[in-house]
């Protein structure tokens, strides 16, 4: 619907609040203009063959002409204001043109009887135009003055699709923003229900075999998830949080697999504070590397977590599971989207058959949700 507005030439389905302001200052920037050449055509050339014709005058037909223009924007800005107010029945271009073709006879008429207080008429059209009637230069008159009303209704709908086009720009832009925020905000509340079940069973098997450790696990855990939960409510955390949340991942899944998973984590402490990553931007790619390969005694999976620049560095081997777990499918798509609404930039991804590689751009200041 958005899309069909966006290219409705007819400028019908727009909300009342109409460029009113912008329509009056382009109004007076271009009466002037359009006056200066119709000027010639209509009033002041010809004028120019009547000796009698006082020089001080051609100064007071600038203006009036400047204003008639002006009254033709007026009465053009008026009817479109009439006709876009809520609960109208939308008009077609053509009968809205009609309807604006009709309105300015008016000020024509007024402009017709100004002007007679000035000039005899009657005497102008026979010098001006020898051997034509008067009626012919009537035509001609109403032909100019219809042509610099389509110029003025061409430049207002010029302004008016402008205008309606950045609305949509900005409405499309809203709606992008609120899709990722309901993807981002699933994100950060989704708990996985397989790591939880894995958590709880995991938490089951250690206890009866090492109290301690599994006293470690619970705390783990229970700093795991209320760590999600208050994340959240921000769109960025610092380094240095991020890192803290994945860590209490790592060592539960270590706990988990035992030897079958190793990984290093390599950040520099200056950066753990003064960068920031989307909430759990890290996790998730830790997430994704464990639920998407296998992982043996024989054959572990390695994580390594680095800096490389400005840029976090998340890289695993590559050792495919047979079956995968399912997946909502959105993981990296949304993060990259996230990355692109909050800072402007994306994921850099490498992989081959033995490495995958995400690089994450740090940014520079926390981004309020």
């Amino acid at each position: 619907m958005i899309e069909k507005e966006a290219h409705d030439l007819n400028l019908q389905g727009m909300e009342p609040n109409l460029p009113v302001k912008k329509l009056f200052r382009l109004a007076l920037l271009t009466s002037p203009i359009i006056g200066l050449f119709a000027i010639g055509t209509v009033s002041i050339v010809p004028y120019f063959f009547l000796k009698s014709f006082p020089l001080a005058l051609i100064g007071l037909f600038i203006i009036i002409i400047t204003c008639f223009i002006f009254l033709i924007w007026s009465v053009n800005i008026g009817l479109t204001i009439r006709m876009n107010k809520p609960g109208r029945k939308p008009l077609s271009k053509f009968s809205r043109y009609l309807r604006s073709y009709a309105c300015v006879i008016v000020p024509i008429v007024i402009v017709r009887v100004i002007a007679s207080q000035f000039v005899d008429e009657r005497n102008y059209l026979n010098l001006a135009a020898p051997g034509k009637t008067i009626y012919f230069m009537y035509v001609m008159r109403f032909c100019i003055v219809v042509s610099i009303n389509t110029i003025i209704l061409v430049l207002q709908d010029l302004v008016l699709i402008r205008e309606n086009k950045a609305v949509v720009e900005l409405e499309n832009a809203q709606l992008r923003i609120k899709n990722v925020e309901a993807l981002n905000q699933q994100l950060k509340q989704q708990i996985h229900p397989h790591f939880l079940f894995n958590s709880l069973n995991t938490l089951k098997a250690l206890i009866p075999r090492d109290a301690d450790k599994a006293g470690n696990y619970l705390v783990k855990l229970s700093d795991y998830l209320r760590t999600s939960i208050s994340l959240g409510k921000v769109n960025t955390v610092s380094l240095q949080e991020e890192l803290k949340l994945s860590t209490d991942y790592l060592d539960m899944q270590k706990m988990r697999f035992g030897e079958a998973l190793s990984f290093r984590i390599d950040l520099p402490e200056e950066k753990l504070q003064t960068g920031f990553l989307p909430v759990l931007a890290l996790q998730l790619l830790l997430e994704n590397a464990i639920k998407h390969n296998a992982l043996t005694v024989e054959h572990p999976l390695q994580i390594t977590v680095s800096l490389s620049g400005d840029r976090v560095r998340v890289s695993n081997n590559v050792q495919p599971k047979k079956t995968t777990e399912s997946s909502l499918g959105f993981g990296l798509a949304n993060l990259n989207e996230r990355y692109r609404m909050l800072s402007g930039q994306e994921l850099e991804i490498t992989s081959d058959n033995s490495a995958f590689v995400v690089f994450l751009p740090l940014l520079p200041h926390s981004i309020a949700a």
